[in-house]
């Protein structure tokens, strides 16, 4: 597989095709006066006649600086979770904070990036209703995103995601209608609750509640990753969950959730016996800083609410020459000396451009497993399994196009039971580079430890989680798969 890149989960994939260790660059001569650098996932486009090298960070890294100048860059923060609910609405997570900044000088250095995780979504529990946690901060360069703020359960207001580097609030729960959470100078508010919807979350381009009762707030498009005729919408706020009666257990539909990663709210039905989980809110969008859905449901119905998409940091720079020519066109395209590289973090289409392409390798990455939930007596739940991994080629593609899905991580499990004698501590480990979430464990002090999701877009499995008083940790959601494919420059 050649030599790994340090710190950098991605360049390591990257690195099955490269001559070296290092991260891939163009073959072609950069001119003097161009940033020189390494990390994350690099793409390079044209726009407005300029020819732009992007490095993508979906995960924590570092951006190392060889040759100092001036710089673009994104930085959207992890998106608030949707609240839990039993027998209400809840609000659905605040968008993190989506920062746009040019022309911003670095210099001869490595520069630590850090992607802010999305809130946990609230649980569904028997002790009561639970909001949404906040976002992670994503950090770069000087420079901060805050996350967006957790949505409500039933009987709250949506967190807030305020100040000079806030995102967007979380909305309110429906009991009694209940307000938004604040949004920051990179945000939006949330959307307050009423009757039948908690609030929408925030998005970067419009407040919760924006296009109805209950709607996530649409994000904000950039071009800075993938150039002018590819942008991707980033920071949608997670849609509200519902509160009425007859309601079969789903999810709402598409249009509650903000465009940009937003994840929908929940609904549900139905008399007693009290039903634990049949539908938790959905997720927002990995590497997108969207809010996670709110939990909803009538009468006994407790449906947790969706975990808030995860952050990312995006740097950009002008180059003066192309480091080699694509012979087709679909994900972040990088090159080393001799090949061509086309990464696919999302789902999307690979097209050639000119007929066949020979002599094409690629590997193919499964999403991670869900870290297990703790269970009674001290037994902390089991890590989730690592995607599958798989290599093919060299073999000659046809000229058709070939649709790319990556795998998302499995969710992680929610706990849901007791253990009054959980020890007081139990650390446990993991690798930048296997992508696997760290376990959680037990607590004696009315404390828990969630498992850590696994690595974005390495396929790692979510750690498991520990358990507490009075109620168990939730495993951690499993790590998205990844997409390479490559043939000679």
């Amino acid at each position: 597989m050649g030599i790994r890149s340090q710190n950098n989960p991605i360049a390591a994939y990257l690195d099955v095709f490269s001559n070296t260790g290092t991260d891939a660059t163009g073959s072609a001569p950069v001119p003097p006066t161009s940033v020189i650098a390494t990390g994350g996932v690099v793409n390079e486009y044209t726009e407005s006649g300029e020819i732009y090298r992007t490095h993508i960070f979906t995960s924590s890294g570092t951006f190392d600086v060889t040759t100092s100048g001036n710089i673009d860059v994104l930085l959207v923060g992890g998106g608030g979770g949707g609240g839990g609910s039993y027998n209400g609405g809840s609000g659905g997570g605040g968008a993190g904070a989506f920062r746009q900044e040019t022309s911003q000088p670095v210099s001869v250095q490595s520069y630590p990036i850090v992607i802010g995780s999305g809130g946990v979504g609230g649980p569904s529990s028997s002790a009561g209703n639970v909001s949404g946690g906040d976002g992670g901060d994503t950090t770069a360069l000087g420079l901060q995103s805050d996350g967006g703020g957790g949505g409500a359960h039933r009987d709250t207001a949506g967190n807030a995601s305020p100040g000079s580097t806030g995102g967007s609030g979380g909305g309110g729960g429906t009991s009694p209608p209940r307000a938004y959470g604040a949004g920051g100078t990179f945000g939006n508010q949330g959307g307050n609750g009423n009757s039948g919807f908690g609030g929408g979350g925030g998005g970067a381009g419009e407040p919760g509640n924006t296009d109805g009762q209950g709607y996530g707030g649409d994000g904000s498009p950039s071009v800075y990753g993938y150039g002018p005729t590819s942008p991707i919408t980033y920071a949608g706020g997670g849609g509200g969950g519902r509160y009425s009666p007859g309601e079969p257990n789903g999810l709402n539909p598409n249009a509650y959730a903000g465009q940009g990663g937003g994840g929908r709210g929940s609904k549900g039905s139905s008399g007693p016996p009290a039903v634990m989980n049949p539908v938790a809110g959905e997720d927002g969008g990995y590497g997108r800083g969207g809010g996670g859905g709110g939990g909803g449901g009538h009468n006994y119905i407790r449906n947790p609410g969706g975990a808030g998409g995860s952050g990312v940091a995006i740097i950009r720079y002008v180059i003066g020459t192309v480091g080699g020519v694509a012979k087709a066109t679909g994900g972040a395209i990088s090159f080393t000396p001799s090949k061509t590289v086309h990464v696919f973090t999302y789902s999307g289409d690979f097209q050639s451009t000119g007929g066949t392409i020979a002599n094409c390798e690629y590997v193919i990455l499964g999403g991670g497993g869900g870290g297990g939930n703790a269970w009674v007596n001290g037994y902390g739940g089991g890590g989730g399994g690592a995607g599958q991994f798989l290599a093919f080629g060299p073999e000659t593609l046809p000229a058709s196009p070939h649709t790319i899905v990556v795998g998302s991580g499995g969710g992680g499990v929610l706990g849901s039971r007791v253990d009054p004698t959980a020890p007081a501590d139990n650390p446990s480990f993991s690798t930048p580079y296997a992508g696997g979430g760290n376990g959680g464990h037990g607590r004696g002090d009315n404390t828990a430890r969630n498992g850590d999701a696994g690595f974005e877009n390495t396929g790692g499995g979510g750690g498991g989680g520990g358990s507490t008083v009075p109620e168990a940790a939730n495993g951690g959601n499993g790590g998205s798969g990844i997409v390479l494919i490559a043939y000679p420059t």
